[in-house]
């Protein structure tokens, strides 16, 4: 559902970033209970949801508590909220921040984007 309304969403706004994690355990329950269905946020080993008006951030690499669902890593990682800012005030493309860079690396066009700190 996620990748057939996304266009429609993108004539809208401006700025659309899709934060997603492999280590987001809400979503891999989501996937599970329905029956092994993708879930935007998540990122399988083929890489996460890339799509045209849309900026993707791989933020895997932050958090992976041992008992937690690691659902809220965007809303509890300083840098992350720090990225968000910039987006929202200033309307910026990715990357934001330093610590955000593009994959594949150049010379390759980037397709989306990861964290990495």
């Amino acid at each position: 559902m996620f990748v057939q309304d996304i266009s429609g969403v993108a004539k809208v706004t401006k700025g659309l970033t899709l934060y997603a994690s492999k280590n987001d355990k809400a979503l891999q329950l989501s996937k599970r209970i329905a029956g092994g269905i993708p879930r935007a946020g998540d990122v399988p080993d083929a890489g996460p949801v890339v799509l045209p008006g849309l900026w993707t951030i791989d933020v895997s690499l932050i958090g992976d508590e041992l008992f937690g669902l690691n659902h809220n890593t965007f809303a509890t990682t300083r840098n992350v909220l720090n990225d968000l800012a910039i987006l929202l005030m200033e309307g910026k493309p990715p990357p934001r921040l330093i610590e955000i860079r593009g994959f594949p690396e150049p010379p390759q066009k980037a397709a989306y984007f990861r964290y990495i700190p």
